[in-house]
């Protein structure tokens, strides 16, 4: 396509002078260049351009750009030419390729400015924006690097960098704008727009002159919307560029290319921009012109009669609102400056219509630009269109016709009216002496039609009253005012005239003229608006009245009196009207109440007032008592004032209508709103309103609000919130005015705290708990919930006004306790409901309600929590004794509750509430004060003393019991009490926590919780508090051990209730029977967290030993014996720790001393001696104070310290000679009445034994042991009464088993009748005592122990022992059986004592010789042990039962095996079943494992499941070395039981294959074989490997019934899951087993025991076995295959090759062989067998059955014997009898014969 010959014309037909030109001309003269230093200024740093590069602005689209020098680095080259081409993409790419580049090569950039400076002329007006910035980005870069030298290019660039910087893209114009300001200094930019001025002009010229659409882009490249878009740009910029030239240049320097100014702006082209269709372009061109005639008018003045046509045609069409801005700003400068400008466009056609059209169409839509111009528009128009005929009649005409527009609307609407009345006001003022015609028209007709329209809906202004909102009320009212006010003396009676006729007949008709609506409510509003900004406007004047008598002011007066009357006499006549009636009047009585009561009857308007409360609407009530109380106050006479107070406030009493008191309580509260705004000065205290108060208080607090006949729920909301608003008013008002009297004061100030009280009982204390059970207690619980959550409302709202008064308010005597139950309510807690009807919908909405309002209350009570202590803190407001009395009232209250067994906060829950409490009150922990508030909170020592003092002064046989865990225990000779009612009475809360319990649990998560640390909280200043602290710990202690032995037993600890810790879990739990586990919980943690804080208290005691007398480390001991035999109490100067353990072992502040004591000296001295490493001449300096006759300790803590102390000096002779001195004493006693006689007789034997060594020996001489045993002998042998209490006598008993074990270890070489004697003793204390009774178990523990100590000493080679034992093992052993069987009935919990004598009764059965053991044991009494609740017991009668079991099968297939008749055999089979008892387990016993994976499961379900699992185990037992007749018995009988049904599906519950949780894994185990002493109740993985065990006995035993259980159970989730994980973990390891099977040497050979023509192979990679029978030289071919899942699929059997053999007794055979192992839990062997031998006798010429077809019989193994008298065929018994059961005939299969 050929270049076109004609040149493309240009607008106006101009040729622009461009830099481009001028470059070329220059360059064109080659001996002249251009001299950048005599330019000056910025040019003086420019050099000249080298003439080889030629610089010309974008060429025309297609072009490629300027040349890339060759010189250059070819990967820069690359990039230069890439940024050529056409693609946005490619271009974009190649300019982030190129800022890259320079980035890194930062030296290149100054070589190649003149290329960039070509390539920046193209990329700046690039379509894509991105092209753009990424033009600029460079552009940044590459003038701030090239510097001075960039300067010879300026003007070749600059012109497109300005268009740049008002790019339409913000972010190219920012970036080219910093561009610019980094480039170049502020004080040199100017000087750069100068110096470059023709050039930008010449640029921006050639832009908005020469260039098109077209000629800007490339059609064949560009979209036409992009091309139009560029194009608006470029253009726009261009203009923007010169607005820019001439705003930031001075005249002057414009003036120097004025030629080129001119021949812009003289050119049409440029002017027709105004009527471009693109706005953006519209936009620059009117922000041009807008610079023009502030900067620079004079270009535009001689050139008006060029622009004016254009733009004035323009304006008054451009609906575009983003333009109006820049549009009306250049139309009112055009105006003002240049009037005449509007003369000009009147030629063609009548400006006025343009303008009156304009305005009639809502001024295009630009409200908030062009309504507020309108008056600087109006208002400067040229004199000859204002002086035209009609012209204010025209221009308000359709000023105001302008609502009609679409785009004003009701929300906008009052912006025309605010510009239509500023102009009439504007013109009726300035006319009013140059044209009085003008000024009537405008008020009298302009503004009254205005005002007609905003008050009536009427023909003709129907479309103005449905815009107008109500903001033009106020625009009109100012406006009015404003023409009162005026010095014209505008005539304004007509307007007043009009208005008081058209306003009084609509207030007395409630109507409008005929032909016209009126809404009532919003004609009161805007005519009462109007006036009410007149009066405001009035006031403004600064007079302290309004002179009424002024006659500008009249008229208004006039008006305001006649609406007053009119309105309140229409209320009578028009009652739907009154409320709107009624407001009217409020409103003009609040601003004009001088000017009407002039003319008013006070009394008659008070009465009509009065008799409205009546009849208004109930939301209309305030307006009514407001406007009565503005009455009053505007009543000059106080007699009167009184008067109109009583008279309301007895109106309110009395007032009684159909809204019940929701009316009055409306009126009261209006009324006390009113007096807090309006203030009256008159004496409020009246016998109504107290009457009205106190009703009020006693509804609110009382009840919840009651719903009257026809009141719905919300209205009963709102009288509630308005009665709270009543109580608050009524009492705030009160502090100020004095409002009600002092006893109706006190009354409502004395209902608050009941109320609160009230509610925290109701869900702190038990009782209030137990209330809620009331079947019809919801609606009490509603009213309690209401009253609280209004008295919290009223609280805070009293509270919030002014600290002054809240003080005040608080400080008020019946409100002392109001700190106390708002901090309790902060922590109320919802519960749910006890009854058994809270599942229905109904309760269970009642209760989300509660818990919503329930949260309410929390969230009330914590803000007015938190405004109670902002109050306290602050010093301005509250003085000091204020404060602490504050403090320590709601301290002792938070005490108090952690001790009251009635509160149900927990301990914990009370740390929280102590904790905030504490952060509140003492934020600072460092000071004394918040020391103190710890000991009030914790308390002292006297209050734990007395408190633990209740539990430790009686003790019950179960503390006799815990001796068998606690050797302490069984040394106390405290007296016991046998009867718990004798017992002092405790009292436990709902968790089961005694007031000790719950004080101790709170001390201990306090002190671990709380922020400051343990050290912190022991370490106090006064010494009586550092007493305190330490008795506080040692309590604790005791405390914790005391709770710790108590889980070891059920009632042993009675510090909390130990049946809420054993209640069952399927017992409901409530709020009042909590869980179990919470207890459990509680309590462990409080031991745990007791023995961290006396931790870590002892390790701060030794630093501090060390720190304040590092001598003492060395000599601690010593001193410690020194002032213990002194008898000293304490010992400044030793430290606290010292005075601590002395305290301690004195039992200072102790009145008891006992196990749990000893326990504790036991604890600090093992510590003690572990911290200072006490030496044995240290330690063996307290031998004196340790014998019997000493004083200074217990004997219980003698105990405790000869416990201690043995490890260090347990071979020393002192120690020896103190354990001797001990069994001197006792061995000079002839009975056991030295018990009775000498009290420390029991000190001798107790600590005896307490000083047993290693092993339990005894450090003294066998002789003289032997001599003390001889001593004891005569004991038991006493004829005669020893007067010992049954109890004591037990008690010495339980130490002389202690004492026989110990000798026993300690003479074990001596032989001798002692021996006898301790048997003896065994089997008495055996025999003759009862584990159920407490204080029986003890001596049957340590007797089964000292049997256990003779047991292992003869095992271990006594043969005395051993020989001994054997003559009394089967009077021990039924002693032993029958305490072992009594076990198996306990029920849960079991004590750690009845535990561990249970797991040593076990133990000691095992050692009981079986011969003994068959004859008394009973199966089916042991097999009840499978159930018993201890596992130890459950696996010691499984041991038992397996070795009967196997016995018994051994027996019997002995029996069967010499069994000379088959019917002896079948007799024996037939009566020979599974044992009931094991069956019934089996079958009925199946536990339920629904809750196994989501929930704790209880003690008691571990048993039942291990019991289970044993059962089955057992079952398995009986299958081991068992004949294939019994065992075939056994599977038929748990078939038939379909036993495999419960199983299976209860294994696979522990090996888990069905859930998304990963099944169990059994690779890492050998699960063919089962340790069971390995079991571990308590671990998951016991049971799963177990149940894997269980299951792979049933593949292996039973595999036809694991079979037809994977055929037909149902649930084929689990069916598929179990096929998947058999197959991964058990058909490997049985196919393995089979093939093993095979291949064993004994079974091979004796299967292949056939003359070498029966051999047998495998193929284990194929999991096959083939069988090869050679028979006349040819084989006899057979296939077994197991499949990969076998069992659980059948296997088969293939016949590969037969000989001499029909098809159906091949068939048959191969049948037999599948059926062996797939019905009759056969194994491959078994199947071989039988295939053997049915081969071998058909040889022989023995016939097969005719039924099956089979030699032998599947089922028994037998040969056919039972023959037909008739057809002479020979029958399985067994076949033959199914023959008959199934065709219910007993003939002959063949022929028929009746056998």
């Amino acid at each position: 396509m050929g270049k076109s010959k004609q040149q493309p014309k240009t607008k106006g037909n101009l040729k622009p002078a461009s830099s481009s030109r001028a470059a070329e001309t220059s360059i064109g003269q080659t001996n002249t260049s251009l001299s950048f230093t005599n330019l000056g200024g910025f040019a003086q740093f420019a050099s000249p351009a080298t003439t080889s590069h030629i610089l010309s602005r974008p060429s025309t689209p297609g072009s490629d750009g300027g040349d890339i020098s060759i010189d250059i680095d070819p990967e820069l080259s690359v990039i230069l030419k890439k940024i050529n081409k056409r693609d946005s993409i490619t271009k974009l790419k190649a300019l982030e390729e190129l800022n890259t580049y320079l980035n890194e090569h930062i030296s290149v950039i100054q070589s190649i400015v003149s290329t960039w400076v070509s390539i920046y002329n193209k990329v700046a007006l690039d379509v894509d924006r991105r092209v753009r910035l990424a033009g600029n980005q460079i552009h940044q870069l590459v003038t701030l690097q090239a510097k001075k030298k960039l300067a010879p290019y300026l003007k070749d660039f600059i012109g497109v960098w300005m268009l740049n910087m008002y790019d339409q893209s913000k972010d190219v114009a920012k970036l080219a704008k910093l561009t610019f300001e980094a480039v170049f200094a502020e004080d040199k930019r100017q000087g750069v727009i100068v110096f470059c001025q023709k050039d930008i002009l010449d640029y921006t010229s050639e832009m908005l002159l020469i260039k098109t659409v077209e000629t800007l882009s490339d059609a064949r490249y560009v979209s036409p919307e992009d091309m139009a878009a560029k194009y608006a740009r470029v253009m726009a910029s261009s203009l923007y560029t010169l607005s820019h030239l001439i705003t930031s240049l001075p005249e002057d320097e414009r003036i120097k290319v004025k030629n080129d100014y001119d021949a812009l702006f003289d050119t049409t082209a440029l002017w027709k921009f105004v009527t471009h269709e693109s706005p953006v372009i519209r936009r620059s061109i009117y922000h041009l012109i807008k610079n023009l005639l502030v900067h620079w008018p004079a270009i535009l003045e001689s050139r008006l009669d060029l622009i004016c046509p254009d733009f004035f045609g323009t304006v008054f069409g451009d609906k575009d609102a983003s333009v109006h801005s820049e549009m009306w700003d250049a139309l009112l400068l055009m105006t003002k400056k240049y009037p005449d400008s509007w003369m000009i466009i009147n030629k063609k056609k009548p400006a006025l219509s343009k303008l009156c059209n304009f305005l009639r169409n809502g001024l295009n839509g630009s409200l908030n630009i062009a309504y507020p111009s309108m008056i600087a528009l109006l208002a400067n128009l040229p004199s000859q269109l204002m002086n035209s005929p009609n012209f204010y009649k025209d221009v308000f005409t359709n000023f105001w016709k302008g609502l009609s527009s679409s785009i004003i609307d009701k929300s906008n609407s009052h912006v025309l009216v605010n510009a239509y009345c500023e102009c009439v006001t504007y013109f009726a003022i300035t006319k009013s002496t140059t044209n009085p015609d003008a000024t009537a028209y405008l008020v009298d007709s302009a503004l009254y039609d205005a005002l007609r329209a905003y008050f009536i809906r009427a023909k003709d202004t129907a479309i103005a009253y449905d815009k107008l909102n109500e903001q033009c009320g106020i625009y009109f009212g100012n406006n009015i005012i404003t023409l009162i006010k005026s010095e014209a003396n505008i005539p304004m009676s007509s307007l007043w005239s009009k208005l008081d006729t058209l306003c009084v007949q609509i207030i007395i008709d409630c109507d409008g003229p005929a032909g016209s609506e009126v809404d009532m409510s919003l004609f009161c509003q805007q005519i009462g608006m109007i006036l009410s900004c007149i009066h405001k406007q009035l006031q403004g004047t600064g007079s302290s009245s309004i002179d009424y008598n002024n006659p500008a002011y009249t008229p208004v007066g006039d008006l305001v009196q006649r609406l007053f009357v009119a309105a309140l006499d229409s209320c009578f006549v028009h009652k739907d009207f009154a409320s709107e009636l009624i407001a009217l009047d409020k409103v003009l009585l609040h601003d004009y109440a001088t000017i009407i009561l002039k003319c008013l009857d006070t009394g008659k308007v008070s009465k009509q007032l009065l008799s409205l409360l009546d009849q208004v609407a109930v939301s209309s009530i305030p307006t009514v008592v407001s406007t009565f109380v503005s009455l009053i106050s505007n009543v000059a006479d106080e007699s009167m004032m009184k008067e109109l107070w009583n008279s309301i406030t007895g109106y309110l009493v009395t007032l009684n209508s159909k809204d019940g008191t929701l009316r009055q309580i409306n009126g009261l509260a209006s009324l006390l709103d009113e007096i807090y705004i309006q203030k009256p000065q008159i004496n409020y205290q009246s016998e109504n309103l107290d009457i009205l108060v106190k009703q009020v208080s006693s509804d609110i607090l009382t009840s919840s609000p009651v719903l009257v006949q026809n009141q719905n729920e919300q209205d009963a909301t709102l009288q509630r919130t308005i009665m709270e608003k009543v109580f608050v008013q009524s009492l705030s008002l009160q502090m100020d005015y004095n409002l009600l009297s002092e006893e109706t004061l006190q009354v409502v100030l004395s209902s608050l705290v009941p109320t609160l009280k009230s509610f925290n009982q109701y869900y702190y204390s038990t009782e209030g708990n137990i209330n809620k059970q009331s079947l019809d207690s919801s609606s009490n619980e509603d009213a309690i919930n209401y009253s609280t959550r209004s008295v919290l409302s009223i609280i805070l709202a009293l509270l919030e006004p002014k600290d002054v008064i809240a003080v005040k308010f608080l400080t008020q005597f019946s409100l002392s306790d109001l700190p106390n139950q708002v901090f309790d309510a902060m922590f109320a807690k919802p519960v749910e409901a006890l009854s058994s009807t809270a599942s229905s919908v109904g309760n269970d909405n009642q209760l989300a309600t509660t818990d919503d309002t329930i949260g309410d209350i929390q969230l009330l009570a914590g803000i007015v929590w938190t405004k109670m202590i902002d109050l306290m803190n602050n010093n301005d407001s509250t003085d000091k004794e204020i404060q602490t009395k504050f403090r320590h009232g709601v301290l002792t209250h938070v005490k108090s509750s952690i001790t009251d067994v009635k509160c149900i906060a927990s301990p914990l829950e009370s740390v929280n509430r102590s904790n905030k409490l504490l952060s509140a009150l003492y934020p600072d922990t460092t000071t004394t004060e918040y020391q103190q508030a710890l000991t009030t909170l914790v308390g002292d020592s006297a209050k734990w003393i007395d408190l633990y003092a209740t539990f430790q002064e009686k003790r019950t046989l179960e503390y006799m019991a815990s001796s068998v865990t606690d050797i302490y225990a069984g040394m106390d000779s405290q007296t016991l009490w046998e009867d718990k009612d004798e017992l002092y009475p405790i009292q436990y809360d709902i968790y089961g926590l005694s007031a000790l319990g719950r004080l101790a649990l709170f001390t201990s998560a306090f002190i671990i919780q709380k922020q400051v640390d343990v050290v912190r909280f022991f370490n106090v200043e006064d010494t009586k508090d550092i007493y305190d602290r330490d008795t506080l710990l040692r309590i604790m202690l005791l405390v914790s051990m005391e709770c710790s032995r108590g889980f070891e037993m059920n009632g042993l600890c009675r510090i909390w209730q130990s049946s809420t810790l054993y209640t069952p879990a399927t017992t409901s739990t409530t709020i009042l029977s909590p869980s179990k586990n919470a207890l459990r919980l509680g309590i462990t943690d409080f031991i745990t967290q007791t023995n961290t804080i006396f931790n870590a208290w002892f390790d701060h005691m030794v630093k501090n030993q060390l720190k304040s007398s590092p001598s003492m480390t060395t000599h601690f001991c010593t001193s410690l014996y020194n002032s213990l035999k002194k008898g000293s109490i304490t010992d400044d100067d030793n430290g606290r720790l010292f005075n601590f353990t002395l305290n301690s072992l004195r039992h200072q502040g102790q009145q008891y001393t006992d196990a749990y004591y000893a326990i504790f000296i036991q604890t600090l001295m093992d510590q003690l001696l572990d911290q200072y490493q006490w030496t044995i001449k240290e330690v063996e300096q307290w031998l004196p104070i340790l014998k019997a006759e000493a004083t200074e300790v217990s004997p219980l803590i003698k105990a405790a310290l000869i416990t201690s102390f043995k490890k260090v000096i347990g071979e020393t002779s002192g120690y020896q000679y103190l354990s001797s001195d001990f069994a001197n004493k006792l061995s000079g006693a002839d009975s056991l009445q030295i018990f009775a006689d000498r009290p420390e007789a029991w000190e001798w034997l107790t600590l005896l034994n307490a000083s047993s060594i290693t092993f339990g020996t005894l450090p003294i001489p066998p002789q003289r042991l032997i001599y003390l045993v001889s001593t004891i002998k005569g004991w038991f042998k006493q004829d005669f009464d020893d007067h010992l209490e049954v109890i004591h006598r037990k008690k010495i008993h339980i130490q002389l088993a202690l004492l026989f074990s110990s000798i026993s270890e300690s003479v074990q070489e001596v032989s001798g009748s002692h021996w006898d004697l301790f048997l003896d003793c065994v089997y008495e204390w055996l025999s003759y005592n009862d584990a159920d009774e407490y204080d029986d178990l003890p001596i049957m523990y340590y007797a089964l122990r000292l049997l256990s100590r003779l047991i292992d000493l003869g095992t271990e080679g006594n043969s005395n022992i051993l020989e001994t034992l054997n003559d009394h093992w089967k009077g021990i052993g039924n002693a032993v059986w029958k305490c072992f069987t009594k076990e198996k009935g306990i029920s849960l919990p079991i004590s750690q004592s009845r535990k561990l004598y249970q797991e040593l009764l076990a133990g000691i059965v095992n050692y009981i010789p079986f011969v003994i053991l068959k004859e008394i044991v009973n199966f089916g009494e042991v097999i009840q042990h499978l159930g018993s609740t201890n596992d130890v017991l459950q696996k010691q009668a499984f041991f038992i039962l397996q070795q009967l079991v196997k016995e018994d099968t051994k027996n019997l297939s002995v029996q069967l095996e010499f069994s000379q008749h088959e019917e002896d055999k079948e007799e024996k089979l037939t009566t020979r079943r599974i044992h009931p008892d094991l069956f019934k387990r089996l079958i009925t016993n199946e536990p339920i494992l629904s809750m196994w994976d989501i929930a704790t499961v209880e003690e008691k379900e571990f048993h039942e499941i291990f019991g289970y699992m044993l059962s089955w185990l057992l079952m398995f037992e009986h299958f081991d070395d068992i004949t294939f007749k019994l065992k075939q018995q056994y599977t038929a009988e748990l078939k038939d039981a379909e036993a495999l049904d419960k199983l299976i599906p209860f294994l696979f519950k522990f090996l888990n294959p069905v859930t998304g949780q990963p099944a169990f894994d059994l690779t890492p185990w050998d699960f063919s074989i089962y340790d069971l002493e390995g079991f571990d109740i308590t671990m998951d993985t016991s049971y799963a490997l177990l149940a894997g065990h269980l299951y792979y006995q049933t593949l292996r035993h039973i595999p036809s019934l694991a079979r037809q259980w994977w055929v037909n159970y149902r649930q084929r989730q689990l069916v598929i899951a179990v096929e998947q994980y058999t197959e991964k973990y058990f058909s490997g390891l049985l196919i393995d087993h089979e093939m093993a099977l095979v291949n064993r040497a004994d079974i091979k050979k004796q299967l292949e025991d056939n003359d070498n023509e029966f051999k047998v192979k495998t193929l284990k990679a194929g999991n096959e076995v083939s069988a090869i029978y050679n028979v006349d030289e040819q084989e006899m071919r057979i296939s077994i295959k197991l499949p990969n899942n076998y069992p659980l699929q059948q296997i088969q059997v293939e016949g590969v090759q037969k000989v001499g053999v029909s098809d159906k007794q091949w068939r048959g055979w191969m049948f037999a062989i599948a059926a062996v192992i797939g019905s009759q839990n056969g194994n491959i062997v078994d199947a071989l067998t039988v295939c053997k031998r049915n081969i071998n006798l058909h040889f022989e010429g023995i016939g097969d059955c005719v039924i099956c077809y089979s030699i032998i019989s599947v089922q028994d193994r037998s040969i056919p014997t039972k023959q037909c008298r008739t057809c002479k065929n020979k029958f399985h018994a067994s076949c033959l009898y199914k023959w008959f059961r199934s065709s219910n005939s007993a003939s002959c299969p063949l022929c028929r014969t009746v056998f």
